[in-house]
């Protein structure tokens, strides 16, 4: 799973306000992360601290010039990080929250199979199944002897599944979004009393259950946290089987990631300020609207948002608002990392 490594700017200001303000960046992995700026207009500088899930941050690029930053009242030094700049960790509810799953899109639900009891869902099934795995040969290649069955072939049936594996089309997800996971078995379960069941194993719910075909497929959406997922070919149930009775996969491990940022004071004068919006992926509505909204509430202005799209971030935004620059994309967490392996 890989962790939101939340980046923390480091804050210049020019006097015009005696007043402070704290910078709050909350993630559900990171937990939380503060910094105190005095006094009022903005600017982000070109050093930055980045924390992990532990409560420990590693500093950045420049030091911060500006003196007039501080500890929020209270709050600790995070580790190895650039002045001004406290983080703590904080478990959050959501985390732990059972998704809502649906149809993976373009694919229809699987049919119900006659005789069984399956629990409903929004499962989808294919007769796709894993590759035969050949054999493994030692010494001279000899051609195996050929045996004849003792009965009619017709009459031993379809081959059970041995062998099941469960991916999932993404690793990490913004929150909300859904992840594809996928259970394929060696052989169908159709014309058998056994189905493929996907478990949420974080929650202990089942998000899937097949009782045709050799593939069952599920789209699952969750808030935020990471959640372990694995699949069984078993008799029909709605409780996680125990794997001595049912053939289990591999586990799958998703994280969504959720964040946000807040100011405890507005300190920068009421106008109108145009900020362009870069994303490596096109934003929904919500989405846009809770940028622009994150923006009104840290600048204190009214934000005219314009959203582009920029592949080169690879992942993430990139936010300019004026002079200032919120640099969030995973290019610039690449390059950072870069530097400070390079620096070691």
């Amino acid at each position: 799973m890989h962790l939101l490594r939340q980046l923390v700017s480091s804050i210049r200001s020019r006097p015009k306000a005696h007043l402070a303000v704290a910078f709050i960046a909350v993630s559900n992995h990171l937990s939380v992360v503060a910094l105190a700026a005095t006094p009022g207009v903005l600017g982000m500088s070109p050093a930055r601290a980045v924390c992990g899930p532990d409560a420990s941050c590693s500093a950045q690029g420049e030091t911060v010039r500006n003196p007039n930053v501080s500890l929020p009242a209270g709050a600790q030094q995070c580790e190895d990080s650039g002045p001004a700049a406290a983080c703590s960790h904080e478990a959050y509810p959501s985390n732990t929250a059972a998704g809502i799953p649906s149809s993976p899109a373009g694919q229809g639900l699987c049919a119900p199979a006659d005789g069984k009891l399956l629990p409903s869902t929004s499962a989808s099934c294919s007769d796709t199944a894993l590759p035969e795995v050949a054999p493994a040969r030692s010494g001279a290649s000899q051609q195996a002897p050929v045996v004849a069955p003792s009965v009619p072939v017709a009459s031993l049936g379809a081959p059970l599944p041995t062998r099941l594996t469960l991916t999932a089309s993404a690793e990490t997800m913004a929150t909300t979004r859904p992840v594809v996971l996928t259970a394929t078995a060696s052989a169908t379960v159709t014309g058998s009393d056994l189905a493929i069941e996907i478990f949420d194993q974080t929650t202990g719910v089942l998000i899937a259950a097949c009782g045709q075909g050799s593939q069952c497929s599920i789209a699952y959406a969750a808030k935020s946290g990471t959640h372990e997922f694995a699949a069984f070919v078993t008799p029909p149930a709605t409780t996680m089987p125990n794997s001595s009775t049912a053939l289990p996969s591999n586990h799958v491990n998703v994280g969504w990631l959720a964040s946000g940022i807040k100011t405890t004071t507005t300190i920068v004068g009421q106008g109108i300020a145009e900020a362009g919006i870069f994303s490596a992926v096109a934003l929904n509505d919500t989405e846009k609207t809770e940028m622009k909204q994150t923006l009104e509430r840290v600048t204190g202005k009214k934000i005219e948002a314009k959203f582009s799209l920029d592949p080169n971030l690879l992942g993430g935004a990139l936010v300019r608002v004026g002079d200032t620059i919120y640099d969030g994309s995973l290019r610039n967490r690449l390059n950072g990392l870069r530097e400070r392996l390079l620096a070691e």
